[in-house]
């Protein structure tokens, strides 16, 4: 049987490392390991299989809605694509009427405003609500609109970090413990959880290391294996995301590059913000929280 290297796959599919290993760790795909080599392989099925998910995402199907669909009988599976094409339909309902409307304000706009703008813009009101319909997705436009600029303040942390074939996995399980024992929330209810890379380019090796860092008082004793330190704070643009989509970082790297007054800061690191993870942590990862949710922070500075 052929096998391939994640590296190897991440490069022919186009899709990071990062993802894959996620894929993994949600069971919608698994990985084998050759007697000589040390990190995960895949097979050829596999391979099909990641194919087959990168299409779903691109038709913009939610990760847990691929897990169903490919898990599902073939009635089950076509019930949710439906409900997912009927989704659609309302966007491009709601596309059709945003082209419709411009069209009329630029031909209103070109006669000189022959008429009140308040009165052009009444006309163009739907009638229906169904004619508006529901967005499945967000253009780049309103993408741009989440983006905000923010100012970390300075922060004492602990930090957990590891280097291996998935630390993401693992450094979370640390903090994840370190978070109870100190009973941290009870100490520091403001305390937040950022992951944190080297930079914000994807690393298609087998061996990689990632950090998490936790914001604790000041005089909070550390495990010998962790470090701490006090983060200086700066300003970042800000962009929250569904977990796990983070190859939105390109959007938000590209959003800034073309930014007339902010560029990025290479000499400060990019952070991950898992938001509500140290309360979700004190209460022991409750299974009614709320979807996660993580603000990828890109260091900017004044052009």
């Amino acid at each position: 049987m052929t096998y391939r290297t994640i590296s190897e796959v991440s490069k022919e599919l186009c899709i990071s490392a990062r993802m894959l290993r996620y894929y993994e760790q949600m069971g919608l795909i698994r990985s084998a390991h050759r007697k000589d080599y040390a990190y995960r392989v895949y097979d050829e099925d596999t391979i099909q299989r990641i194919q087959h998910i990168i299409l779903l995402r691109k038709l913009q199907i939610p990760l847990k809605k691929i897990d169903a669909i490919l898990g599902e009988s073939q009635t089950n599976a076509a019930a949710l694509l439906q409900e997912h094409l009927q989704a659609v339909q309302q966007n491009i309902a709601l596309l059709q009427f945003t082209e419709k409307a411009l069209h009329s304000l630029i031909e209103q706009s070109g006669s000189g405003w022959s008429e009140n703008i308040s009165d052009t813009l009444t006309k163009l009101l739907p009638l229906k609500k169904h004619e508006l319909g529901t967005s499945c997705s967000r253009t780049p436009s309103e993408q741009a609109q989440r983006i905000r600029i923010i100012m970390l303040p300075p922060l004492y942390v602990a930090c957990y970090e590891e280097t291996s074939e998935s630390p993401e996995e693992h450094v979370g399980t640390v903090l994840d413990q370190f978070i109870r024992s100190e009973k941290l929330y009870e100490k520091k209810p403001d305390a937040r959880l950022f992951g944190v890379s080297p930079s914000c380019e994807d690393n298609n090796s087998p061996i990689h290391t990632y950090a998490n860092w936790v914001s604790i008082p000041e005089d909070t004793s550390v495990p010998s294996f962790f470090s701490k330190h006090r983060f200086a704070g700066g300003l970042y643009a800000a962009y929250t995301i569904d977990f796990p989509d983070f190859h939105e970082w390109e959007f938000l790297k590209t959003w800034v590059r073309h930014h007339p007054r902010y560029q990025m800061d290479h000499d400060r690191l990019c952070l991950e913000e898992h938001l509500n993870w140290v309360y979700a942590s004190y209460m022991g990862w409750p299974s009614d929280g709320i979807d996660g949710k993580v603000d990828l922070l890109l260091p900017i500075q004044s052009r």
